[in-house]
């Protein structure tokens, strides 16, 4: 898992942003924002995202519960005169306040701001007499597995309707936290919240990246991609979701009848279909046949 984590944000910090910037889209990331922005995201954060704000003080033996795949962040904020640290919890609206924030364009730059990060450059209007000491985003998935001991199908029927309701509340299965949270953070918040240490998964500044499919298109029709079209093999008489090649004479049908995916490949010689069955055991068995 914390190897597929470090390929994922490696994507997305050697190829995404990059191409965005090719594009003159500027995502914010790490630095604050700059100064023809400033008083825009002040006065954004205090009209749109602010009203949605519910902070929770954390203390070693009170716990709080935490959504099953919902955003939030760990603030530890010294007060100004003793500077004695204070550790609170942020959960980042997502229902109310859009993932990425347009600010105003500047000489043709199109730029956006994540709503975490906004959060962190207001901080010190959240709690004011305190300065922020660090700011870092964690997400815990809960333990979704269905147990069934009953025999009759109305019994399990029920059962399973029981425990699909219970699942966002089931045990701590995995907790992702910033790469950047200290050490000291961390073992305050594994107390806090009794986590394993099984349990951890390290994660970057930003999760459920996959947010990034809800950034808005600033450009036009130009960046979007292309659908698929259907092509003209022999199969797609009869199978309708059978679309064009994306490379070469390569083309993908499925069929959701019988749940087989298709793969048609042309060579100058022969045709062949490699036909993708799973069986009732979940296994996953490959047949090739001739056209």
């Amino acid at each position: 898992m914390n190897r597929q984590q470090q390929d994922f944000y490696s994507i997305f910090n050697d190829g995404i942003l990059p191409e965005l910037r090719r594009q003159r889209v500027y995502l914010y990331q790490t630095h604050e924002p700059l100064p023809f922005h400033r008083d825009f995201v002040r006065r954004y954060f205090d009209e749109e995202i602010f009203p949605y704000l519910s902070p929770v003080t954390l203390h070693e033996g009170f716990r709080t519960f935490i959504r099953d795949r919902r955003l939030y962040l760990i603030a530890r904020i010294l007060k100004r005169e003793t500077r004695e640290p204070l550790y609170v919890l942020i959960k980042i609206p997502h229902s109310n306040v859009p993932r990425f924030i347009a600010l105003p364009e500047h000489e043709g730059m199109h730029y956006f701001m994540f709503v975490d990060d906004m959060i962190r450059y207001n901080l010190p209007a959240i709690f004011p007499g305190y300065v922020p000491d660090g700011c870092y985003g964690i997400k815990i998935s809960r333990d979704a597995d269905i147990y069934v001991e009953e025999e009759t199908p109305q019994s399990i029927l029920q059962a399973i309707r029981t425990k699909v309701g219970k699942r966002k509340i089931g045990a701590l299965s995995r907790f992702m936290y910033d790469r950047e949270m200290p050490p000291d953070v961390l073992a305050f918040v594994r107390r806090s919240f009794h986590i394993a240490a099984d349990d951890l998964v390290v994660g970057g500044r930003y999760m459920n990246l996959q947010d990034m499919i809800r950034l808005p298109n600033p450009i036009g029709a130009e960046l979007v991609r292309t659908p698929l079209r259907r092509c003209g093999c022999r199969i797609s008489r009869s199978w309708r979701p059978c679309f064009a090649p994306w490379s070469g004479a390569t083309c993908c049908c499925i069929s959701p009848i019988n749940r087989l995916t298709i793969c048609c490949a042309s060579s100058w010689r022969r045709r062949s279909i490699r036909t993708w069955r799973r069986s009732r055991s979940h296994s996953i068995a490959w047949r090739k046949t001739r056209l």
